[in-house]
């Protein structure tokens, strides 16, 4: 490995290692001073530009109600090409679209499209990226509800949506091929991918576990 290779992940393993292993293996530290000195680390890591820690400050922020710091430490993770980042910075424009009652919303407003463009840039670093937390298969499945109900700025296509639910590899996204596949009369595709989609969990306890866990969430 080249020189500078092994400086930027030699780099990068100590400011991972900052925040997480470390202060596990202290036996005296209490839970609470591990999740302050995590905390603490992570900015550590964050300041210099690691992106991952960059998204986990973020998320503190954003948990603690501060949501224009949260978008500052999103958009500079964002920049470094992290599909979390730019996943965190959708849901925070959607939370700026004007949500009427009933369901209703202004699906072409600014703040949709502007949601639109960073799950694009999510979907485009599932493989360059970081994407610790799942941040661009949830991207590329939002992209398909995007495509199919016409969000943003984007014309209502069920044939680009379906590509982009199947692209997702996640159950909620196969079992929307599924569904597309029945509206439009392919009944026998539609049982396979409804198949594919139970296979890797759809419906099952340890799913649904599994998205309330997790930080980041499918909507």
């Amino acid at each position: 490995m080249p020189t500078a290779q092994f400086g930027a992940f030699r780099s990068r393993r100590i400011r991972h290692l900052r925040y997480g292993f470390r202060l596990r293996l202290d036996a005296s530290l209490s839970q609470e001073a591990i999740a302050h000195g995590r905390q603490l680390w992570m900015r550590r890591a964050a300041d210099p530009g690691f992106a991952e820690s960059q998204v986990a400050v973020g998320r503190l922020e954003q948990g603690g109600g501060n949501l224009a710091a949260a978008e500052g430490w999103f958009r500079k993770a964002a920049a470094a090409g992290d599909a979390d980042a730019s996943y965190c910075l959708a849901q925070l424009a959607v939370r700026n679209a004007t949500w009427a009652a009933g369901g209703a919303s202004a699906a072409q407003s600014a703040p949709v499209a502007a949601a639109v463009r960073h799950l694009e840039d999510a979907a485009r670093h599932i493989y360059t990226g970081p994407n610790t937390l799942g941040g661009a298969p949830f991207a590329t499945y939002a992209l398909g509800i995007a495509h199919l109900y016409g969000y943003g700025d984007l014309e209502r296509d069920a044939a680009r949506a379906l590509e982009w639910f199947e692209f997702s590899g996640i159950p909620e996204g196969f079992m929307a091929v599924a569904v597309g596949l029945e509206a439009s009369g392919r009944a026998a595709d539609a049982a396979r991918w409804r198949a594919r989609a139970k296979l890797i969990g759809f419906g099952s306890g340890w799913l649904r576990d599994s998205r309330r866990a997790t930080p980041l969430q499918l909507h």
